[in-house]
């Protein structure tokens, strides 16, 4: 008999399961009045549950044959990025190397009444090659599938990525979490809790990670995943209104003392631009499998403002350079100092103390004359020959305007 899509997916998750964890999912006896059991077998129960009611079975399961057996098979490398990695279901199913239970991560990030956002980088040498084979896949499937639905979903956020053909397997060091932190942290929206939590880790009083709105919302008020999710992307977006409806029904739901409800609620709030954790830990460890390019994270001592997909960082020797967003060295370490890239161009300090600009490429596009410049806006920019002298306008070519 030919077996429902439904009891299929179930199948293959249930034999990832395994896979996964093991001896991991024996009972344990702590002593003669405690046994513990492995949670990972409730949260695939539930996430599965999940999937089932939202009707989202055919994008797991293609999901599956396209990203892991498919790329597997002809050797192509694929790496789970952002949300995927929360869900235990896509870790059974080798969609991610990522263990959530492991790393403290919320299915409900992933796995809810939305459609699945699947993210991955593909290896950008065997991109095109990796999209045929998926076509053929689809093709040979289209009778049993929605393919057109299908396509959009899992097609929507895919990167060709280098740095999966550069394959690095350093071991994990003993302070990963610290890193997960540096890397939530280094955006410029949250650049002065960056500062905070070297400064006094850690008794941070502030939210990191969007996984401790969820770990506060469900161990303090008990709210459930999917209304958990709801919570926090109110908070995120700055939907006062909504948020002040949400925090009136989960103190309503509490015995907790007034005055304990509003410091859990300042801390659920204190960070609404708060990193997916998930996301942080998948490139890190990324980090560790692969060859990322030249200071990644250990490297930086300080970091500027991103700023069109680029941010300066600094090393032990003071050198300043430029990374993308993921965390690749892409313009060496060898300006004094730097500000942010604007309109394709950031001013940098040379050693004789000289103002010039260089282009995202971090070839030299102006010339190094000025003792202190700005940033580009609508074509010019201020810039000072002489310290304290007056300041006047120049364009993209450097002609006073």
């Amino acid at each position: 008999m030919k077996k429902s899509h439904s009891e299929l997916l179930q199948g293959l998750v249930s034999a990832g399961l395994r896979e996964r964890y093991g001896k991991e999912l024996e009972p344990k006896q702590i002593n003669a009045n405690t046994t513990i059991c492995s949670i990972a077998p409730v949260k695939m129960l539930l996430e599965m549950k999940q999937i089932e009611e939202a009707g989202f079975i055919d994008y797991y399961l293609m999901a599956f044959w396209i990203f892991n057996i498919q790329a597997r098979a002809a050797g192509i490398e694929v790496w789970a990025r952002g949300a995927v990695s929360s869900s235990v279901v896509c870790y059974c199913l080798g969609l991610t190397e990522v263990d959530p239970i492991k790393y403290g991560l919320h299915s409900a990030r992933f796995v809810n009444e939305d459609l699945p956002k699947f993210q991955f980088d593909i290896d950008a040498s065997r991109f095109d090659e990796f999209m045929k084979k998926a076509e053929e896949i689809l093709a040979e499937n289209a009778e049993d599938y929605d393919i057109p639905a299908i396509r959009e979903c899992l097609f929507k956020d895919l990167k060709p990525a280098s740095y999966l053909s550069m394959k690095k397997e350093r071991p994990l060091p003993a302070d990963l979490e610290d890193e997960f932190a540096r890397y939530a942290l280094y955006f410029p929206q949250t650049m002065d809790l960056f500062t905070a939590y070297v400064n006094r880790y850690p008794k941070c009083d502030f939210i990191i990670y969007q996984e401790q709105m969820f770990d506060i919302l469900r161990e303090v008020f008990h709210v459930g995943g999917i209304k958990a999710n709801h919570i926090r992307l109110s908070i995120q977006r700055g939907d006062t209104e909504q948020i002040e409806a949400y925090k009136q029904e989960v103190f309503e739901a509490s015995d907790l003392s007034t005055e304990t409800k509003e410091k859990v609620w300042q801390r659920l709030t204190s960070n609404p631009k708060a990193f997916l954790k998930a996301h942080a830990v998948s490139q890190v460890l990324a980090s560790y499998k692969f060859d990322m390019g030249e200071g990644f994270i250990k490297e930086w001592k300080e970091i500027r403002e991103y700023n069109e997909g680029l941010a300066g960082v600094r090393n032990a020797d003071g050198r300043w350079g430029f990374i993308d967003k993921s965390g690749r060295l892409v313009i060496p370490y060898q300006w004094k100092k730097v500000l942010w890239f604007s309109e394709g161009l950031a001013g940098v300090q040379d050693d004789n103390e000289k103002w010039g600009f260089i282009d995202m490429t971090g070839k030299v596009a102006l010339p190094f004359v000025w003792s202190n410049v700005q940033w580009f806006k609508n074509g010019r920019v201020r810039v000072q020959t002489v310290l304290g002298g007056a300041w006047h306008d120049i364009d993209g070519e450097g002609a006073c305007v």
